[in-house]
C-alpha cells in the first residue's frame, strides 16, 4: 500500500488560520469582539469572489469600508513633493496620508517596503498617491527613485517618527523658498557630531509637529546631491549646500505631546 498524502492535523485549524489571513488582507476587526463582524465579512467575501470578484479587490473594498476615501488633490505642477515611507501598519499609513492631503498643492510620493502588503491597495483609496517600491535595494535607492519622478519645486523629506504629520506645518515651509530646511534630528546629529556652529542654521519655531527630515529646492537636491536617507547623510548635504551660499534653517517643532521645543 503507497503511503498517503500527510493531512494537516486538523483541517478547521487550517481553516480558521486562512480565515485571520484573509481578515488581515482585508482590513477586517479579528478582535474576539468583532467575531460576528468577521463571520458576516467572510461570508459577503465569499459571494463576491462566487460571482468573480477579484480577491484584491474584495481586500480593497475591506481597507475601504474600514477608512473609506482619502482625497489626496491631483494638481499638474505641485509646489511641493513630500516623500515618506510607509508606517508600520496600513492604518497609520493612512493617517499620515489624510493629514498630509489636507496641505493642498501637493504631491505625496510613498516609500512602500512591503511591511504591511495592504499598503499597495492604498492606491485604489488615494489614485493621487504615488507609491515608489521600495523592497529592492536600500531606502537611498528608493529616495533617488522618487526624486527622479518628483514633479514638486520643492523636496520635503519626512523621518518616521510622528504618526500624524502636520499640514499647517508644511504649508508653513513656503515661507523659507531658496533656503534648506532641516528637522530636529538633523540638528540633533549636527551638534553631536560638533558641526551645528560651522552649519549656521537659523531658528525658527514651528507652530506643531512634522517630522521634518529635509526640505529643499528640487533642482538644489538634484545639483548638490544627497548620497543616503540617514542623518549623516543628510547632514554631510547640508554642509555641502551651506558652502555653496544656500541658507540654512532650523525647524524646531514641539516635543510629543507637549508645548515645549526640542531647544
Amino acid at each position: 500500500m503507497e503511503p498517503s498524502s500527510p493531512q494537516p492535523a486538523s483541517l478547521d485549524s487550517l481553516q480558521r488560520r486562512l480565515r485571520l489571513v484573509w481578515a488581515e488582507a482585508a482590513g477586517i476587526d479579528v478582535r474576539p469582539n468583532g467575531a460576528s463582524r468577521v463571520a458576516n465579512a467572510f461570508a459577503q467575501a465569499g459571494d463576491r469572489l462566487a460571482r468573480g470578484a477579484a480577491p484584491l479587490d474584495v481586500a480593497q473594498a475591506g481597507l475601504l469600508r474600514q477608512f473609506g476615501p482619502i482625497h489626496v488633490p491631483s494638481v499638474a505642477r505641485p509646489d511641493i513633493t513630500v516623500i515618506f515611507h510607509a508606517r508600520s501598519d496600513v492604518g497609520s499609513t493612512v493617517a499620515v496620508v489624510r493629514g498630509l492631503a489636507r496641505a493642498g498643492r501637493v504631491e505625496l510620493m510613498l516609500l512602500d517596503d512591503g511591511r504591511d502588503p495592504r499598503a499597495a491597495l492604498l492606491r485604489g483609496l488615494a489614485p493621487s498617491l504615488v507609491i515608489v517600491n521600495a523592497r529592492a535595494g536600500t531606502r537611498s535607492e528608493a529616495i533617488h527613485r522618487a526624486a527622479d519622478i518628483a514633479r514638486g519645486g520643492r523636496l520635503v523629506l519626512l523621518d518616521d517618527l510622528v504618526q500624524s504629520p502636520s499640514a499647517t506645518a508644511l504649508m508653513a515651509l513656503s515661507a523659507h523658498a531658496g533656503a534648506v530646511v532641516i528637522g530636529p534630528g538633523i540638528m540633533d546629529q549636527a551638534e553631536r557630531t560638533g558641526v551645528s556652529e560651522r552649519l549656521g542654521a537659523r531658528r525658527v519655531r514651528a507652530g506643531s509637529r512634522l517630522g521634518l527630515k529635509l526640505c529643499v529646492e528640487t533642482k538644489d537636491f538634484a545639483r548638490v546631491g544627497v548620497s543616503g536617507w540617514s542623518d549623516d547623510a543628510v547632514l554631510d548635504f547640508c554642509l555641502r549646500a551651506h558652502v555653496e551660499g544656500l541658507p540654512v534653517v532650523f525647524h524646531d517643532e514641539p516635543e510629543a505631546g507637549s508645548a515645549a521645543w526640542t531647544r
